[in-house]
């Protein structure tokens, strides 16, 4: 199927060269002479790219990026402009309303094929995360939907049929069962929607630009925090051990949160009662660097390689409650703030470095 390219030109000569350049190269091109008009065409029909003038009559090229951008069917479409104007003024300009890059005219047809190619294939690369994402959730979610449901509903229709039969003891057993279930049901659908969220912010240029800006200090009480919450959750407050320095990172509260929450809970997830789960921190060049450590079933060097959203590692041979997102998240958070994950293997011991850009 052809490409579609949306070339929004006042100048009359410089939009008939530009679709003839591009129907050349085999993509189907749609035009405009003014910006308003070149932002309902680019509603209607949806186009894998949009070139766009910077200066037109009706709607100036920042008038029509700002439509684009703002509007939940065109935001993600990649935008080009093209202008005569070099100025380093408008360049920021027009990078920080989204667009993708900037043409200065004259052009070379090389120069323009060039960077059309390259946002076509990067946009191409945003839809096929969005797909994989898609598949993988209908492949996993009715499964890992299912097994805390059965619970909810298993004990909920023993209590509604038999309640009289029933010690207060057992009634209050049932409850914890039905509400362990709907907790475990309630933090996958979070996953899930987390992880959509992150994907979508790691394919959009604006939201990558704001969060690069973000950053956090005092840090040693969030995780100290963070780690006594799930080691109590899990009954096992006795196996922590913390040793954190109060570095600044650069990422925002929510993200640092998540990270945390995400790995200490694999670790006691992954390990036996009375084993020692430890958390420290240390600082090594443009990183501060976070590391949790527990001792469980390890992992071989193709499963660190493939940490992504829902695989779960050997679940023939081992059982595993979750949808495997755990890792994944904290994966995706590290790597849209420009950080690292790394895993080492000691044995039986199992150790995850998070490395965050000092501010």
């Amino acid at each position: 199927m052809k490409k579609k390219i949306l070339v929004i030109e006042d100048d009359l000569n410089v939009r008939e060269n530009v679709k003839e350049i591009l129907i050349e190269e085999g993509f189907e091109v749609y035009s405009a002479d003014n910006g308003r008009d070149g932002y309902q065409k680019a509603v209607e029909v949806l186009p894998d790219l949009i070139l766009c003038d910077l200066l037109m009559p009706e709607m100036n090229g920042y008038e029509v990026i700002n439509f684009v951008k703002n509007n939940p069917v065109t935001r993600d479409i990649p935008f080009i402009f093209l202008t005569a104007k070099v100025d380093l003024t408008d360049i920021r300009k027009g990078m920080e309303t989204g667009a993708d890059d900037y043409i200065t005219k004259p052009f070379s047809v090389k120069d323009l094929l060039k960077a059309v190619q390259i946002r076509i294939d990067k946009y191409d690369n945003s839809k096929k995360k969005i797909h994989d994402l898609t598949l993988n959730l209908e492949m996993s979610l009715p499964h890992e939907l299912r097994t805390p449901l059965f619970g909810i509903m298993g004990f909920s229709k023993l209590l509604a049929d038999n309640v009289d039969s029933y010690s207060k003891d057992e009634i209050k057993e049932f409850a914890e069962s039905i509400f362990t279930s709907g907790k475990r049901l309630h933090r996958l659908v979070e996953n899930f929607l987390y992880l959509a969220r992150l994907e979508l912010i790691s394919m959009n240029n604006q939201e990558m630009k704001n969060v690069s800006k973000e950053q956090i200090s005092k840090a040693s009480a969030i995780i100290s925090q963070s780690a006594i919450e799930t080691a109590k959750s899990n009954d096992r407050i006795d196996d922590l051990k913390i040793s954190v320095e109060d570095y600044e990172y650069k990422i925002n509260l929510e993200g640092f949160i998540k990270i945390f929450d995400e790995l200490i809970d694999n670790a006691f997830k992954f390990s036996k009662k009375g084993d020692e789960v430890s958390i420290s921190t240390k600082s090594n060049g443009k990183y501060n660097i976070i590391s949790v450590s527990n001792k469980g079933v390890g992992m071989t060097e193709e499963e660190i390689a493939n940490i992504m959203p829902h695989m779960q590692f050997e679940r023939k041979v081992r059982e595993q409650q979750g949808s495997g997102l755990g890792l994944a998240i904290a994966k995706k958070i590290v790597d849209i703030y420009k950080g690292k994950l790394e895993i080492s293997v000691n044995g039986n011991v199992i150790t995850f470095e998070v490395f965050l850009l000092k501010p």
